[in-house]
């Protein structure tokens, strides 16, 4: 079993990052909401998997078609884009389900192989597979 030093400046900055995406998401949110009541942005959930040699990025995106998903890399960021369309122009009771535009952006909190990155979509799960780096 290998040590690993901790790096409290790393933590940081990673606490930073997370909470910069934070406030740019509630903030979009506002705006976006208050500038087309019928497009909420949304952000979906998402979970990252420690693999050993591998992270697993998971979104969920249930109803959303594979086709309207964009999925970008930025240096460590993965960038999840795209819009879930409502199937009801009928009036509801009650809408708990988030339609319109969404954006996640995760930090990888790992050096990676940019050049072994996959990504499959099933049963609504956006799942994107990253190799560590060797450094």
């Amino acid at each position: 079993m290998e040590i690993e030093r901790w790096d409290i400046f790393k933590e940081i900055t990673m606490i930073h990052d997370e909470v910069d995406r934070i406030f740019q998401n509630f903030f979009k949110r506002i705006t976006v909401s208050r500038i087309d009541e019928e497009t909420p942005s949304f952000t979906p959930p998402a979970n990252i998997i420690d693999e050993g040699e591998k992270l697993v990025v998971q979104i969920a995106l249930p109803g959303v078609k594979k086709e309207d998903i964009d999925l970008s890399l930025q240096d460590r960021t993965l960038i999840i884009r795209g819009m879930r369309v409502g199937r009801s122009d009928k009036p509801h009771y009650q809408q708990e389900w988030q339609y319109g535009s969404f954006e996640r952006e995760i930090i990888i909190p790992v050096a990676i192989k940019d050049d072994d990155i996959r990504a499959d979509y099933t049963d609504g799960i956006l799942t994107i597979i990253v190799s560590k780096s060797d450094s």
